[in-house]
C-alpha cells in the first residue's frame, strides 16, 4: 500500500512537471547585412518535442524574417525528435535588423544561437551562443545564459 501511494505521488508530480510549459530565449538575433542568425534545439529527452518559435524585433513588435526554407513568419511551430535536433536559420538578405527570439515548449530543451558575417562568399565572423531556460529562485528570477548587446545607436 505505502509503495502504491509514493509510486501514484511520484508520478502525479513528473506529469505536472512535464506538463509545463518552457521558455528558452535568444537574446539576440540578426539578420540581413551579410549577418544570418542560426538556431539549433536539442532534445535530450526520450519523447519527441514540440514547441512554437517568436521573433521579436528589437522594438518589441513581432519580427517577420525570411527563413533559408523560403518562409516568411515571426512566429512558426518546431519539433524536435527524441534524443535529437533540429535548425532553422534566416537568410542574410536585405538590410541588417535586430531582434530576440524565443522557444515555448512542453518539455526542456536546449538550444545554441550561432550568428555569422559573411558579406558575399567568406565567413569573417562568427559567435555561438549557449541558451537555457530562465532559472527560478525565491523571489527572484534570472535567465542562465550569455547574451550580446549594443547601445541601439551603434552600428553592428
Amino acid at each position: 500500500m505505502h509503495r502504491s501511494i509514493i509510486a501514484t505521488l511520484s508520478l502525479m508530480i513528473f506529469s505536472s512537471v512535464s506538463m509545463a510549459a518552457e521558455t528558452l530565449y535568444f537574446p539576440q538575433v540578426v539578420d540581413g547585412g551579410g549577418y544570418t542568425t542560426t538556431f539549433t534545439i536539442m532534445n535530450p529527452h526520450m519523447q519527441w518535442a514540440t514547441g512554437t518559435v517568436r521573433l521579436t524585433d528589437s522594438n518589441g513588435n513581432p519580427w517577420p524574417m525570411t527563413l533559408a526554407d523560403g518562409r516568411n513568419v515571426s512566429q512558426f511551430p518546431i519539433s524536435v525528435p527524441a534524443l535529437g535536433s533540429t535548425r532553422f536559420a534566416g537568410t542574410g538578405q536585405g538590410p541588417i535588423k535586430t531582434g530576440w527570439a524565443s522557444l515555448t515548449t512542453e518539455i526542456s530543451l536546449s538550444g545554441v544561437e550561432t550568428i555569422d558575417y559573411h558579406p558575399g562568399s567568406n565567413l569573417l565572423d562568427s559567435v555561438s551562443v549557449a541558451c537555457r531556460f530562465r532559472i527560478l529562485y525565491p523571489a527572484l528570477h534570472h535567465t542562465a545564459g550569455s547574451t550580446l548587446s549594443r547601445p541601439a545607436s551603434a552600428k553592428l
